[in-house]
């Protein structure tokens, strides 16, 4: 004996307009945001690096405006330009794993490099060692989480669009609570758990 079950799976609500609901659809513009937020810490980074000289005057908060402006548009940009490569691809997603390593690469980055500061701190008292130490982390840190993403890239879309494919309907084994009276009619109906065979599938 053997048994065939189906359950609903959660439908989507179609909203604002005709045809399926554009918003969970992923779109290039995602990357342009993901873009700007690596390019923003870089680019405010470098400026600091840069304009560095021990004294906080116009000419330091200037090279901070301008490494933090230029890294979000160049951020932005370049993110767009990797979501319109993973577009023509037939199967994307390199791109958007590459992004999200790069900043995963600037968060580890600055956070060992606000480490590295404190110890700093700790030898020499100058407290501007900290954001020294997140500087240069976060500067190293959003290159090699690029190189981390392009080789980890293929693998990460490989495994989510093999994953994708997998059939709805799956063999399994259910358990069903029988009961039935043995002995006179007036007895207590007995339980009986019973093993089966069953083919579950997803609609």
């Amino acid at each position: 004996m053997a048994t065939v079950s189906t359950w609903p799976a959660s439908a989507r609500a179609q909203r604002r307009g005709f045809g399926p609901n554009p918003d969970p659809a992923p779109s290039v513009f995602a990357y342009g945001f993901r873009g700007f937020g690596i390019g923003l810490p870089v680019g405010l980074a470098t400026g600091y690096l840069i304009t560095r000289d021990g004294d906080w005057d116009n000419t330091e908060w200037l090279g901070l405006a301008y490494g933090a402006g230029v890294g979000a548009i160049g951020g932005s940009v370049i993110g767009l330009g990797i979501g319109f490569y993973d577009l023509a691809q037939s199967r994307p997603g390199v791109g958007m794993v590459v992004l999200r390593d790069t900043w995963y690469g600037v968060a580890l980055g600055a956070a060992i490099g606000l480490v590295a500061g404190g110890l700093a701190v700790a030898s020499n008292g100058d407290w501007e060692s900290l954001a020294y130490g997140a500087a240069w982390g976060t500067v190293i840190g959003a290159p090699v989480g690029a190189v981390i993403g392009i080789i980890e890239g293929p693998t990460v879309r490989d495994l989510a669009w093999s994953q994708q494919n997998v059939s709805p309907f799956r063999f399994t084994v259910v358990a069903l609570d029988s009961r039935r009276a043995i002995g006179a009619p007036w007895d207590r109906p007995q339980a009986r758990l019973s093993l089966l065979p069953a083919l579950q599938g997803q609609f």
